[in-house]
Order: structure tokens, then sequence, then C-alpha cells
């Protein structure tokens, strides 16, 4: 079968009179001399448009090349379908997109989980020590609000001055556990600026944030079996200060925080910065951050002379407790244990006197009376 038609390369605009010489599973394109010019597999063929009421019908192999056939007489359209199965179709179906997209959204995906597990913990591992220590001052002074606004919150409590325990009543506890810390620290090989201050609430928990501040629980002095337990994890979140961990995640926060803004739309530094509050709320350091924080508080209670037996006892019996409805599995949720901690700390530790004396555990243990 041969239908008169008219020929356009796609590259200029001179047309060319040609008969198309319907093949088995082909359609062969002949110029005026029956020379073949091109041939177009019959599955490839399709129109470029729906033809209307005295409209030319244009015909195209595939869809990614510009030569087109216009047919003579639109009455041949008819012949032409039954050897070309896709002749109707002037879209590419989903089947053509399909693997493309997911091949590059597989890949998209697979390059997030890259830089969030990847190269953001690595970056923030060396900017951490990189950032001047003012710089961490004034991150760690505004997470410590966000923090004290939420705890306020979630105790319902509105009066900001009842949020900390100081004035009167804490001075003596406060100068004793400012004395503990500046004990530890001193075992330190470099100097650290701490903060560290007593809030009023019933949550088992302790948090360090940037710049050397460190947020204890009134719950966690409830639930202290003694002040040799409190001055081991006050020595682990010395250890956290010491090897940059709070700014480490605060980095690697605002880094992840950054991307899925990029993503979503939304790059807002502002809106990184108001959520660090929640996210020390709710965040865990890795294992071997604790293993780190683990191993500094071991040093530093050996070096002050304390025991940090005291510490390893303390996580064990946070430990029992999981699954119980209560407060003290905050510390165990922020603080990720594992199965060898307190073997570990038992195993390294040096018996030593007690860290404080009952007078100076006793104002402490008053201090948001």
């Amino acid at each position: 079968m041969d239908v008169p038609a008219t020929y356009n390369d796609g590259r200029t605009a001179l047309s060319r009179p040609v008969t198309l010489r319907i093949e088995a599973g082909a359609l062969v394109i002949l110029d005026s001399e029956g020379a073949a010019v091109d041939r177009w597999p019959a599955a490839d063929v399709h129109l470029v448009d729906r033809p209307g009421r005295g409209q030319p019908v244009r015909l195209r192999c595939g869809f990614d090349r510009d030569d087109r056939l216009t047919l003579a007489d639109d009455q041949d359209l008819d012949g032409l379908d039954r050897h070309c199965p896709g002749l109707r179709r002037t879209t590419p179906g989903w089947s053509r997109y399909w693997r493309p997209v997911l091949v590059w959204g597989a890949a998209a995906v697979v390059s997030v989980v890259l830089v969030v597990t990847v190269v953001i913990p690595r970056l923030a591992q060396e900017f951490a020590f990189a950032i001047p220590a003012a710089m961490q001052q004034r991150i760690g002074e505004q997470t410590a609000e966000q923090v004290l606004r939420l705890l306020a919150a979630i105790n319902r409590n509105e009066d900001d001055t009842n949020r900390v325990c100081a004035g009167p009543a804490g001075e003596e506890g406060q100068a004793a556990l400012d004395a503990l810390a500046a004990r530890l620290a001193g075992g330190l090989d470099e100097p650290v600026a701490l903060s560290v201050r007593v809030v009023d609430t019933g949550m088992v928990n302790a948090f360090t944030l940037p710049g050397g501040h460190i947020l204890v629980l009134r719950g966690l002095l409830d639930f202290a079996g003694n002040g040799d337990e409190v001055a081991g994890v006050l020595a682990h979140e010395i250890g956290h200060v010491a090897r940059r961990h709070p700014i480490k995640v605060a980095i690697e926060m605002a880094g992840t925080a950054l991307l899925i803004g990029l993503l979503i739309g939304d790059v807002g530094g502002g809106t990184v910065i108001a959520g660090l509050g929640q996210m020390v709320l709710t965040s865990a350091y890795t294992q071997e951050a604790e293993r780190e924080a683990d191993a500094i508080a071991t040093e530093l209670m050996n070096a002050a002379g304390y025991d940090a037996r005291h510490l390893g006892a303390f996580l064990e019996r946070v430990e029992a407790r999981e699954g119980e409805p209560s407060d003290a599995l905050a510390f165990f949720s922020t603080h990720p244990p594992s199965a060898d901690r307190a073997d570990t700390i038992r195993g390294n530790a040096r018996r030593g006197a007690p860290a404080l004396t009952d007078a100076e555990w006793t104002a402490i243990k008053a201090m948001c009376a």
C-alpha cells in the first residue's frame, strides 16, 4: 500500500513530496525517484495532533524527533490505522516517564539521606571546634530560654521567676553546685566556661546546651540517691561540654532543618533557631557521644578524688525503671543507655571521698524549696 504525502526533515522549512510504502512492521518513506529517505517502525508512528475538519493530517515517529509527514489525503488515515497500532496517540503515556521518575526520585532520596546522615554530621564535627566561644554562648543562652519556657509550659507555670531555682533560698545550694562544677572541670586539659542552673520541674533530666550551659532539673535531684550521683551526672554533662557535643548537635539540627526548608521552600533562619529548644527536649545523643561523656566523667571524678561508680549506679537505677509511668524516663529518653555503660564506668573508676558534704547536699536539694 502506497500513500502520497509531504515530508519535512525538521531542520529546514522545505518540504518535498514523498510516497509512504507500508511494509510489515514499518512505514518506508520514498522520494520522487523511489529511493528510501527513512524507515519508521510502525509501532512508533503517531499523530502530531488530532486533525480537525479541513486540517492536514501530520505524522511523526516517536515523540523526540522533529521530522514530520503530512498526508496528501486524510482518507488514507484509516488505512494507516490497521498497520500502526499507536497511530491515534498524540502524547506519550506514563510508561515513558515512570522509569526516569523512579530513578531520579530514588537518587534524590539517597542524596538527602547521605547529606543528613554523613555530610552534615561530619561538617558539624569540624565546625563545632571552629565556632567562637562567644557565639556558642549566645546560642546557648537563646536555647536555654526556649527550654525554660517549654518546661514552664509543661508545668503550666506562667511565672518566669519560678522556673530557675534562685534567690535567697537557693544561694547556698547554688554556691555548692558551682564549686562542685569548678572542681570537676579543673580536671580538663582545657578550661571551659560553665553555667549550671537548677530548674524547678519534676522531670528527671539534665541538659547540656552550647556555650557550657547546663540545666539540672529538680526531679533529678529528687531521684538521686546521694550527692555523688549528682556529681557523676554533672561530670557527664561537663564531658559533653568538653567534646562540644551540644554545639555539634545544634549544627546538625540547624543543617537538617535548613535542608528540609530548602526542599519545602521555608529557609528562614529564625525558624531553625526557634526550634532548637524543642529539639533539645526531644533529642538524644548518639551512643558514641554518651560513651565519650562517660569516659570524661570517670576521668574527672577520679582526678577530683571522687567515686565515679555512683554514676554507674544512677544509670542502672534509671534504666531499671524503663516502662514505668515515671518522669525518670525523661533521662532515659535523652541519654540512651547501653547495657555495658555502668560496667565500663565501674571498671575505670577509683574509690574516693564524697563529692559533697552533707550540708552541701542538703542545700542543693533544698534549692527549689
